[in-house]
């Protein structure tokens, strides 16, 4: 039962050790998965920065690594023009379908192995207890996600402020504006010293964000389960009841 379940679980939980907690979470292996995840997505806007380096004249390499970043996140270019030539336009189409997908995806793997690895430490350093209760893992995990994300965004808006001398509250809205694929915004105009700041912010706020998504849902399926399970639970026992004491039929 549900309290059989919970009990179990609390005998589990316990105090850990850093190494208890990587050895219990296989964090490795997601930190490795998510480093290999994180090197796709970086050779992907490499190659496609190569691409339309060649393609097209008036963009150089560094201009179409910013080019695949908006199309590859849905981020649009902030401000930058699209391919002109033929050749570039019908690469970036292709691009665009290629990426659109996988790249989320990627950058999702790459996020759980960030987030269990800050959520190993702070768990270590605050002394939260070890626990096979899926559920408490998934609640802890969406907070640390949800944390990482807020501070994210809040640390690209103050970078934006500085940039683009405008208050903190609007170029925090213009950081969350870009990871809800809305856009980048067009006074952030390409440069060099921008291309890594930007794309460093949309790729690991977009991992974060799909994270944050997916502990959301599987949360709200554990709820809709337990509920189930409880009903079940109950008119299960309502029926032997019923066939232990007959006379409650007519009660």
């Amino acid at each position: 039962t549900t309290t059989m379940r919970s009990s179990e679980s609390a005998r589990l939980s316990r105090a850990a050790t850093y190494d208890e907690w990587a050895a219990e979470i296989h964090l490795r292996d997601y930190v490795r998965r998510g480093a290999w995840a994180a090197l796709a997505v970086l050779g992907a806007l490499i190659f496609g920065g190569a691409v339309f380096d060649y393609l097209e004249d008036e963009q150089d390499f560094a201009e179409g690594c910013y080019l695949s970043l908006g199309l590859a996140s849905t981020a649009g270019l902030g401000g930058r023009s699209a391919p002109e030539t033929v050749a570039g336009r019908a690469f970036a189409v292709v691009y665009s379908l290629a990426t659109f997908a996988t790249v989320p995806l990627l950058l999702n793997v790459a996020a759980n192995g960030l987030s269990r690895l800050v959520l190993t430490w702070i768990g270590c350093c605050v002394g939260f207890e070890i626990t096979r209760d899926e559920t408490a893992r998934k609640q802890r995990r969406l907070v640390c996600v949800l944390v990482l994300l807020v501070c994210h965004i809040l640390l690209h808006g103050l970078y934006v402020s500085v940039t683009l001398d405008i208050s903190f509250l609007e170029a925090t809205y213009i950081s969350y504006m870009a990871l809800s694929s809305i856009g980048i915004d067009w006074r952030l105009r390409f440069s060099r010293s921008r291309l890594a700041v930007v794309g460093t912010f949309v790729l690991v706020g977009m991992g974060l964000l799909t994270l944050v998504a997916e502990d959301a849902l599987e949360l709200y399926q554990i709820f809709k389960l337990e509920q189930e399970y409880s009903a079940a639970e109950r008119a299960s026992r309502r029926y032997l009841a019923l066939r232990v004491c007959p006379s409650r039929r007519t009660a």
